[in-house]
């Protein structure tokens, strides 16, 4: 069956004059996100958190390294799998937890995943302090910590502009990008005091319950972030007509990436500056030991000084983008940093070796900040958190990757060497600013369209909403505007896609001026999500199509349906089938907690002006 009506017209401008006039509002300050009480409270409780993590970073190779003592066959590279353990979750899970963000209310996943993390390293503590800890149960046991990590890691940056300003979401991040260095600087020093006090009354810092108590500090690190959550009354989100199963919207997280070129233009910036920046760490701490052989004091001072600069770096931060902006800022910043890590790497002692490491956490707290911000500011509601997720995940698989590589040129030509050339590929990345651009040409308006339901103004299907449905759009076009309206349609390609087309053609019968766009959906609740998801951009980049339409009516636009078919064609059935079966179980946990407020978290709420059709489908009332 098939049914026709008109496009909507093209949405009437706002009060652009009026703000165009409006004074501009104050600049905020480096601190001043702070002022927010939610957000102040956030800060300190998620610092406290962050240093509680890497007092476990501290505590668990020491820990295997006890081992060695008392379990046959733990070897050094038992140490390595500690850091794998906790950090393999990223890569298995990250998507995952974005498409959750999106989906779940992300105050409760935040709650739930926190809550996990302390028990986890809770029962981690209390297991080693009775010496019931084994090398894999440890092992077992940072990879719950780091699951839970990674679960609740899209979603709170995807928290964080719900905490401010819009204009202060740049001091925002960089508040948190301070508070991770500066706990990467005290909690190895917390987690060494704890041994240190545990050895003072009268035990051995080889006792493995020492590192139990560092396990325990860990897990209350994370009450008050729970607290704080529990607290926080965030604005509610409207909910999805049609929502996503969790699978979907993995799927739908890939093909809006494969589909925006800004969200791949930022990943593919983040990887050329992590895959190089991210081993300063590590080979700042073998040139301290091995080269310039300051010892574990001389490479604690390195490590302090890269703390150090990172918390002068977002003092600093926006002056400097005010007075060169943005893409220079970030520029010059990538270029500093390839100079401290080739210091680093020439360097022949202690002092000038902190200098270069400062310096290196002055430019390396603003370049993923600016990432961090881009990546948010690039992408609509709808799929910042699984936005979020693949920022993530490509931050983290560059740190992986990085040393990986490097660590392999180390092996054949020294640490020296191998950092110097990996400052030489971090110089080579600041050209990238002249392919790869942070800031686009023309900014683009995420904020819902906010249009009817007009164009939906369709036949009840008789298979349902899970029936495939094909829309068809006839333009007709002058002769000189041909190629005008080709590129404008590729741009709309693109848009259709994003928003959860899975197929897009555009045909000219006969090489008349007929042009006829057809996009199809595996089902007609994934058309209702299209058009929910219309943002303003593409309200005008649409209205920018119709307006080349030269018939004497507006265009016409149709519906027709298809056989259900699959949007992943090629995919594997099973793992459809487990990621349904995840996603039904999570839904529905998600749904009791909230009981007492909602029966359903995820029923239709109907909208001013529509009615629902016995099967589902929903149509305009005139």
């Amino acid at each position: 069956m098939s049914s026709s009506t008109s496009l909507n017209a093209p949405e009437t401008p706002g009060n652009a004059s009026v703000l165009a006039t409006a004074p501009p509002a104050p600049k905020p300050s480096d601190w001043s996100p702070l002022r927010n009480p939610v957000f102040r409270a956030m800060w300190i409780a998620s610092a406290v958190s962050y240093i509680g993590f890497e007092v476990r970073n501290t505590a668990a190779p020491l820990l295997m390294l006890d081992f060695q003592k008392t379990f046959i066959g733990v070897k050094d590279s038992m140490t390595t799998l500690t850091q794998t353990a906790s950090a393999l979750p990223i890569f298995l899970l990250v998507l995952i937890a974005g498409a959750l963000a999106d989906v779940l209310d992300r105050r409760r996943l935040l709650i739930v995943t926190h809550l996990w993390m302390m028990v986890a390293a809770g029962i981690l503590g209390v297991l080693t302090i009775l010496h019931l800890m084994t090398p894999w149960l440890l092992l077992a046991f940072l990879f719950a910590i780091g699951a839970g990590f990674a679960m609740m890691n899209p979603a709170f940056l995807a928290v964080l502009p719900e905490l401010v300003e819009p204009r202060e979401l740049r001091s925002a991040l960089a508040l948190n990008s301070v508070s991770l260095n500066v706990a990467r600087v005290l909690g190895p020093a917390i987690g060494g005091l704890v041994i240190v006090a545990y050895a003072k009354l009268g035990h051995s810092r080889e006792d493995v319950a020492a590192k139990g108590f560092a396990f325990l500090i860990t897990s209350i690190s994370v009450l008050g972030v729970c607290w704080v959550l529990w607290r926080w009354e965030p604005t509610k989100r409207q909910k999805p007509a049609h929502p996503e199963s969790i699978w979907g919207a993995i799927r739908g997280g890939f093909r809006y990436a494969s589909h925006s070129p800004r969200v791949a233009v930022i990943l593919g910036r983040v990887f050329l500056f992590v895959f190089f920046a991210g081993i300063m760490p590590t080979f700042s701490a073998i040139i301290g030991r091995k080269v310039l052989k300051v010892g574990d004091t001389g490479v604690t001072i390195m490590m302090a000084c890269l703390g150090a600069g990172a918390v002068v770096g977002v003092y600093y931060m926006q002056p400097l983008q005010r007075r060169m902006g943005v893409e220079r800022s970030v520029a010059l910043c990538t270029g500093l940093y390839g100079l401290a890590m080739l210091g680093v790497a020439l360097t022949p002692n202690l002092i000038l070796a902190c200098m270069a490491t400062l310096l290196a956490g002055f430019n390396w707290v603003i370049v993923p900040t600016n990432f961090n911000i881009a990546i948010q500011t690039s992408v609509p509601a709808w799929i910042k958190g699984r936005a979020m997720g693949m920022y993530v995940l490509v931050l983290w698989g560059s740190m992986a990757a990085g040393p990986a590589f490097f660590g392999k040129i180390n092996d054949s030509v020294g640490p020296r060497r191998a950092l110097a050339y990996a400052a030489v590929g971090e110089l080579a990345a600041m050209l990238a600013i002249v392919w790869l651009r942070l800031v686009p040409k023309k900014a683009e308006d995420f904020a819902p369209a906010g249009r009817g339901l007009a164009e939906l103004e369709i036949a009840q299907p008789a298979t349902g909403l899970e029936a495939g449905v094909r829309v068809s759009v006839e333009y007709r076009v002058e002769e000189h505007r041909h190629e005008h309206f080709r590129n404008v349609m590729s741009a709309v390609r693109r848009q259709r896609l994003r928003n959860g087309a899975a197929a897009w053609e555009l045909r000219n019968e006969n090489n008349e001026g007929v042009f006829t766009e057809h996009y199809s959906f595996p089902s007609w609740s994934a058309r209702f999500r299209h058009h929910e998801r219309t943002t303003k951009a593409d309200a005008a980049l649409q209205d920018e199509a119709v307006a080349l339409h030269a018939g004497e009516s507006a265009p016409t636009l149709r519906h027709s349906a298809i056989p259900p078919f699959d949007a992943t064609a090629g995919g594997s059935p099973w793992v459809d089938t487990v990621g349904s079966g995840v996603s039904r179980g999570l839904i529905q946990f998600f749904e009791r907690m909230d009981r007492a407020h909602e029966r359903d978290v995820f029923r239709f709420q109907p909208r001013p002006g529509v009615k629902i059709l016995p099967s589902g489908n929903r149509k305009s009332e005139k």
